[in-house]
């Protein structure tokens, strides 16, 4: 295959040229338009999970048929409203109630005024709009509707309207994540361009990584609208910002070894056609398995129930893809047409190409400093590594909110007035869906008396701020006055029990849904405490006329789908584990280097997570990386360590290939293991160092915008990559491979029959990979080694 690259790519530079700009002109038609099919959800909740089997309950309740978003209305100059606001309130009211796809409007800081686990809301009024529509992509639509009725009646001074709840929420996730990802991007253009200026030494090579990086981003992001509108490909929002991240670090990657290994044939004085076909030959065959090893880091998301991780892991592929199918045709093609070129001007690049040789010296020469104390420097790095990786024996992680949003978002700030209220369990209330066993089974007094009884005691659970149901209306109604009442279809005739059925009981009489509000902002495993409490007072209460009772809800949803992804986390490291080693096996015949690859790897990736919960969980580092977060919450985004481990497992394996090649290479050609590592770590680390320079560059961008789960993404990554490229491949490879001695080439004989040999780049399976191609057949010889 890469033969095939590399004859049309030298031969036919401008046809695959055009061939690409054509894809990229029809990529950039779906790309322009991701965020339209991007969404803040974690996925579609079974539909025999107990939160859709509620939801479709809630479904036919008159006065609450689909979901909700909160209007929050606060005095910004005191603790009460004056007149001129309760005016404007109720006038605001009567407009949401005219948009098109609501429902109805409630005065919910009414309803929850006064209860026993909230504070009097003084200057607050919280509008509860519920939607017609239960489906969560058609709520986020609602949001900018919803928000523009805010904005058409005129405020009076001192008044501010902040628009929240899930949708909300949601919506911004997307829309914030969409804004923040592109200022991203333009960020580490610039970043990246300096430090390729600096490796380069040339304005002309700097050029063509910045193309591949880019390039890469705007057809994987155009792949995947594509495979959304023909395939519904669920599409989270952090699907783009991975899409950009590893776009522009691998794209620019595997460019740069392309163009190094050009620039190093050119300077054997070959001609640009012949210098591109061997970079393809070597380094194209390098880049290949590099991206095949990213690649099943993201691979092994797939095999969890997740829809979630399933849309990230299918976005690492795509842009692993692209990047290496770009380096392969692309690259070589505008090379062959570049030349000389590329290393304009002259009188930049060719001092920095003279240096060349000092610095591979150097790197050997500490290679083989390291080498005579491989214990020492193991142990010290060892104690360091552990250091920095056990708080993450602390982390705690869970379902996002509101505070993964920056500060300027307005559901987050909505949020955050409540919070200041004392009513931040407002905006995620679990629905409790009880079951009388048959069709106006509610209206049986003793029905009645059981859901009475059923809200009292879920009332006394820790952690419960209010509950609204059928029978929470005015303290001077009892228990029995509830079931005269209801069971002789009085109802109505009283307006807040009327107002309280309507929202509460189901068409039809069968079912009842108890809304419960939390009395704080409430974390993943706070959910999942109240949800087992509710389940277990139900149960003590036995079965009496209740035949059933579901706990449900957008909280509970979001728990439900945080267990499926979670769940399936281990799953995945276990396929990436052995997945990689089975690769590394057969392509170094080893078993104690894929083993020592899958180690060291572990190392940065646990580093990282260690980093993880020092800065955004700890906060020690201050508001720079770690912005106030409202309710004290300690809780992490969960799909954080998710890529965290997906991203730097595959990146820290590409390292390794790229080193561990040219040491086989060096060992298959005749020298001693010691040997082999110190001169490919003075061939390769000059390399790695760029290559680890430019990524961070990339991942540093992200931590300098906004939004906080794009800095505790981009920090981490920044972090364990500097790690893993200097300590990790410059001192632990070696001092390992010094240790091992000749163990490290040991594979036992019927293994190595077993195992398939990688093909090479003639389509021959017995040249050890990075080892120098043959001779072509016109005798003129192409230049040897992978980076």
């Amino acid at each position: 295959m890469l033969t095939l690259a590399a004859r049309w790519s030298c031969r036919r530079p401008w046809l695959v040229i055009a061939a690409w700009t054509a894809l990229f002109l029809i990529a950039l038609v779906g790309a322009a338009r991701i965020g339209d099919v991007l969404t803040g959800s974690l996925g579609r909740p079974d539909p025999t999970s107990d939160s859709a089997q509620v939801a479709r309950i809630a479904d036919v309740v008159p006065g609450r048929s689909g979901q909700q978003l909160l209007v929050v209305i606060e005095n910004t100059d005191s603790d009460a409203f004056r007149e001129d606001q309760d005016t404007y309130v109720q006038r605001l009211g009567a407009r949401l109630d005219a948009v098109p796809g609501v429902s109805s409007v409630v005065d919910a800081a009414d309803a929850l005024r006064g209860e026993p686990g909230f504070a009097d809301p003084g200057g607050l009024r919280i509008l509860s709009v519920s939607l017609s529509s239960s489906d969560s992509e058609e709520a986020m639509d609602m949001v900018e509707p919803v928000r523009a009725a805010t904005s058409e009646i005129d405020r009076p001074a001192g008044t501010r309207v902040d628009v929240t709840g899930g949708p909300a929420v949601n919506h911004d996730i997307v829309a914030t994540g969409e804004q923040d990802t592109r200022r991203a991007e333009l960020l580490a253009l610039p970043l990246t361009a300096v430090a390729l200026v600096l490796a380069f030494g040339a304005f002309g090579a700097v050029l063509v990584p910045l193309l591949v990086g880019a390039l890469s981003v705007v057809v994987a992001l155009g792949a995947l609208y594509f495979l959304h509108d023909t395939t519904g490909l669920f599409l989270n929002v952090f699907s783009q910002t991975i899409a950009s991240m590893m776009g522009l670090a691998v794209g620019i990657d595997y460019s740069l070894i392309m163009v190094t290994r050009f620039r190093e044939n050119l300077g054997a004085r070959r001609d640009p056609a012949l210098a591109a076909h061997g970079t393809v030959l070597t380094a194209g065959r390098t880049v290949v398995y590099s991206g095949l090893t990213v690649a099943i880091s993201m691979a092994a998301l797939l095999v969890p129930d997740s829809l979630l991780l399933r849309s990230l892991g299918i976005t690492g592929i795509l842009t692993v893809g692209t990047a290496v199918l770009l380096s392969v045709t692309l690259v070589p093609a505008i090379l062959t047409l570049a030349g000389e070129r590329i290393n304009a001007p002259q009188w930049l690049s060719r001092p920095m190409l003279r240096r060349v040789d000092a610095r591979v010296r150097f790197w050997e020469r500490f290679a083989r400093r390291v080498m005579r104390r491989p214990v020492l420097g193991a142990l010290c790095l060892g104690v360091l590594l552990t250091v920095l990786a056990l708080p993450m024996l602390a982390m705690q992680v869970g379902t996002p909110g509101a505070e993964v949003l920056p500060e300027r978002a307005e559901s987050r700030q909505g949020a955050e007035s409540l919070q200041r209220a004392g009513m931040a369990g407002a905006t995620s209330p679990l629905d409790v869906a009880v079951d009388t066993g048959r069709e106006g089974g509610f209206y049986d007094p003793q029905a009645v008396i059981a859901v009475d009884e059923l809200t009292r005691e879920i009332l006394q659970i820790d952690g419960v701020g209010a509950v609204v149901g059928p029978t929470t209306g005015p303290e001077s109604i009892q228990t029995a006055d509830y079931a005269a009442v209801y069971s002789t279809g009085e109802a109505a005739r009283y307006s807040e029990l009327g107002a309280l059925a309507n929202q509460t009981v189901a068409t039809g009489g069968r079912h009842v849904v108890l809304v419960v509000f939390p009395d704080a902002l409430p974390t993943t495993e706070s959910t999942r405490a109240l949800t087992e409490a509710i389940r277990a007072k139900a149960a003590d209460l036995g079965g009496g006329p209740l035949s059933s009772v579901l706990v449900g809800g957008q909280a509970q949803e979001a728990l439900e789908l945080f267990d499926d992804a979670w769940s399936g986390f281990p799953v995945a490291i276990g396929v990436t584990l052995v997945a990689s080693f089975l690769l590394l096996a057969a392509a170094l015949r080893s078993l104690l280097l894929p083993l020592k690859a899958v180690l060291l790897n572990l190392t940065s990736v646990l580093a990282s997570f260690g980093i993880l919960v020092m800065v955004f969980q700890w906060g020690w580092l201050g508001e720079f990386f770690a912005p106030t977060t409202f309710g004290a919450t300690t809780q992490l985004d969960f799909l954080v360590p998710i890529l965290l481990f997906a991203v730097v497992f595959g990146l820290s394996m590409d390292y390794e290939l790229f080193l561990m090649t040219r040491i086989q290479e060096f060992h298959h050609g005749g020298a001693n293991t010691e040997d082999a590592t110190a001169r490919a770590l003075g061939r390769t680390a000059p390399l790695i160092t760029w290559a680890a320079a430019i990524m961070i560059s990339v991942f540093a961008a992200f931590v300098l915008v906004p939004t906080p789960y794009m800095k505790q993404l981009g920090l981490p990554l920044a972090v364990s990559i500097a790690i893993d490229a200097t300590l990790v491949r410059m001192v632990l490879v070696p001092a390992f491979m010094k240790l091992a001695g000749e163990w490290n080439w040991w594979m036992p004989s019927w293994l190595t029959r077993a195992l398939p040999r990688l093909p090479d780049e003639h389509g021959g399976t017995e040249m050890p990979l990075g080892a120098t191609p043959p001779i072509p057949p016109n005798g003129r010889h192409v230049d040897a080694g992978a980076p």
